[in-house]
């Protein structure tokens, strides 16, 4: 299990029972959501990034 924290149009998460990932070495989480699609957006510490599109 997680926990989400939603701000403006970035998450932080965590286990249930772990920190907060909010650290500099951690991975950073925007989403972008247009109504018909929900866009998540991972980057990481070494600037490289993830990208992954839903269907809503």
């Amino acid at each position: 299990m997680y926990k989400v924290k939603i701000e403006c149009y970035s998450a932080v998460w965590a286990n249930i029972d772990g920190r907060w990932r909010d650290s500099a070495e951690d991975e950073r989480i925007k989403y972008v959501d247009d109504g018909k699609k929900l866009k998540i957006i991972q980057t990481f510490s070494d600037g490289s990034t993830d990208e992954k599109e839903f269907s809503k």
